[in-house]
């Protein structure tokens, strides 16, 4: 098609794709340290809409992390009203060494630059993905959106 050059508020005039190197952090404190190849998550951002996606994985460093489980984010999440900016993405987790058999879900909360991990219990309740829940490795792809 023909692109017309357009200044109006409802022109999609920003468009980014690339790598960015994650993290996994303790809420607490510390991080997991990075396997060797499979630093990097892809990311493209249109408009205010950024998808993510990747293959995460940690190697045993003896200083890993402490508290929720988080990794971290190429952009900033939005902070709008009544927590509409709130994501959930999709975990594939496994090689954690734990016994969680449900699946893991990836929370983005309003105005943060992470998603934490989220696992439901057997009683229905959302639990936090912690780190008495993964060994000094762990392995994940992600995939999912979210807002900017």
């Amino acid at each position: 098609g023909t692109q017309v050059a357009n200044a109006g508020a409802n022109v999609l005039d920003d468009y980014e794709e690339g790598e960015w190197s994650w993290a996994a952090t303790g809420g607490t404190s510390g991080s997991w340290a990075q396997r060797t190849g499979y630093t990097k998550g892809a990311y493209t951002k249109v408009g205010r809409v950024v998808h993510i996606q990747g293959r995460f994985e940690t190697v045993a460093s003896g200083s890993d992390g402490s508290g929720a489980l988080r990794i971290s984010l190429p952009f900033t999440a939005a902070n709008l009203t009544d927590v509409a900016g709130a994501s959930a993405i999709h975990v594939l987790f496994w090689a954690h060494g734990s016994t969680i058999v449900n699946s893991v879900t990836g929370y983005i909360a309003d105005g943060l630059a992470y998603m934490e991990m989220y696992f439901p219990d057997d009683s229905g309740s959302l639990t936090t993905m912690t780190d008495s829940n993964v060994d000094t490795t762990f392995e994940c792809l992600i995939n999912g959106s979210y807002c900017v």
